[in-house]
């Protein structure tokens, strides 16, 4: 990318991710967001699609 996500356009991304079952993608941002928060308690994760229906 030409600019770095900002975390507020990450979690954007990574819940469109979910709705629309985009699993490449929301991974990527998922380990993104996980790399700028690391002092976090929690971590962003995909759970398996076939789950998620």
């Amino acid at each position: 990318m030409s600019f770095d996500p900002t975390t507020s356009m990450l979690i954007i991304v990574f819940y469109a991710c979910l709705d629309y079952k985009h699993e490449r993608f929301g991974k990527w941002a998922a380990g993104h967001l996980n790399d700028l928060n690391p002092s976090v308690p929690f971590r962003f994760e995909l759970m398996d699609h076939r789950r998620m229906a």
